[in-house]
């Protein structure tokens, strides 16, 4: 038997439902134009998956990583899809990053990757091959790096993201001394 309050309920609660998606279209327009303090607040105001991912996406724009590490900590635990906690782990790696916590960051990128893997979502593990890959050469572990760039390739989707694997891959060689190989592969990446 149906609940008689249950209509009225439902009804009690959709402004606050639209209000929340209200607030959530508010933080993407603030980060549409750059007001990334009013995409932050608007974001946290309306919670949930979306509204916590533009919180700490403009976190992240402000370069205020403690504030984004705990933003999409929390995130986290509200990303139920494998995908979303791909997503969400990149960013957490990011934040990581921002922090100089290398080793950190590197597990979130190996947390994404086995779920984008899992999942052959392929920017997933292109962004997180590449990303990580360049804070491991930053560390100067430079082969390691190219390994990661060249299998970033593989998952490349179109041109663009077949340029920016060229270019990583050219400034890996280059920062091993192979001249030529680097002006092979930043070639292609104007090409």
């Amino acid at each position: 038997m149906l609940n008689k309050t249950w209509p009225a309920a439902l009804l009690a609660a959709l402004p606050l439902i639209s209000a929340a998606q209200t607030t959530v279209q508010d933080c993407q327009e603030a980060m549409r134009h750059g007001d990334f303090t009013a995409a932050a607040r608007h974001g946290r105001e309306a919670g949930g998956y979306d509204g916590l991912m533009c919180a700490g996406r403009a976190q992240l724009a402000l370069s205020d990583y403690a504030s984004a590490a705990s933003t999409f900590a929390a995130l986290e635990t509200s990303a139920r899809e494998p995908f979303q906690q791909a997503v969400v782990a990149i960013f957490r790696a990011r934040c990581a990053r921002g922090l100089g916590r290398v080793e950190e960051a590197l597990a979130h990128y190996e947390r994404s990757l086995t779920l984008a893997r899992s999942l052959q979502y392929k920017q997933a593990v292109m962004t997180a091959l590449n990303e990580s890959g360049q804070l491991l050469q930053a560390g100067g572990d430079v082969q390691g790096a190219l390994a990661r760039f060249r299998e970033a390739y593989d998952h490349a989707a179109n041109d663009n993201e077949r340029a920016e694997c060229h270019h990583l891959i050219a400034f890996a060689h280059s920062a091993l001394g192979n001249h030529d190989k680097a002006i092979e592969h930043q070639l292609k990446s104007v090409v």
